[in-house]
């Protein structure tokens, strides 16, 4: 592969992950239309980067690709809240077994040291109220480390984009849920260390769906149309 190859691909993974960031915290409002060239002055790069990244975020759900009129943010109802945290704790369900099952003395330090990074830091931003982006960083991290042992590759690649998808519902309604709620990932963690699967897929649904139900009080704010 050429240099100036190499050059254009970490170009598009860069815009990548920042685009995908920024629609994932509400940057850009659901439904609100991505104008190319907004787009290409907001980071600064060609119009080639940012039409791979919009497509690569089209292919998970957190833009819409429309025919000949360009792309959109996903927008935002209170049916694909519901289905989006139905569809995840089938899918961590799986993911969690897998994970039990195959999880090794390496796998369960990798938990414990999940949770302890992310009691090391606040949940919410000391200046502005809403979520801290290292805590949800490291909330990510420790959610993904109950079932990273799993071996289908498959459902960890579901779960991290029903993951996301849920994450920019939780980002959307900042203040709905109370701040870390770290008891519960201490009881998740405990589950898991404990190989305790029963236990693990009652506290892993309903932590899931407890988001959601304190989310999906203030999405009827969140539902009005955006304007171009």
């Amino acid at each position: 592969m050429r240099a100036t190859d190499v050059d254009a691909s970490t170009l598009t993974s860069e815009t990548f992950v920042r685009l995908r960031e920024d629609l994932l915290v509400g940057r850009f409002r659901p439904g609100q239309k991505l104008r190319m060239e907004e787009l290409r002055e907001l980071y600064a790069v060609g119009f080639s980067p940012i039409r791979e990244a919009l497509m690569r975020l089209a292919s998970e759900g957190l833009v819409i690709a429309e025919d000949r009129r360009g792309f959109r943010a996903a927008p935002i109802s209170a049916r694909d809240l519901a289905d989006v945290t139905f569809a995840r704790q089938q899918i961590e369900a799986l993911a969690l077994r897998d994970s039990l099952e195959h999880g090794a003395d390496a796998w369960e330090g990798d938990v414990v040291a999940a949770f302890y990074r992310l009691s090391k830091v606040p949940s919410r931003n000391r200046d502005t109220g809403g979520i801290n982006l290292e805590w949800a960083s490291r909330h990510h991290a420790f959610h993904y480390s109950l079932i990273s042992a799993a071996r289908n590759r498959w459902l960890l690649r579901f779960w991290s984009i029903l993951y996301d998808q849920g994450d920019r519902y939780r980002w959307l309604a900042a203040g709905a849920a109370p701040a870390g709620r770290l008891g519960e990932h201490r009881q998740l963690m405990e589950a898991a260390l404990a190989r305790d699967i029963d236990r693990l897929l009652v506290l892993s649904r309903n932590h899931i769906g407890r988001t959601a139900t304190l989310v999906a009080k203030h999405l009827a704010d969140l539902e009005g149309p955006a304007t171009d």
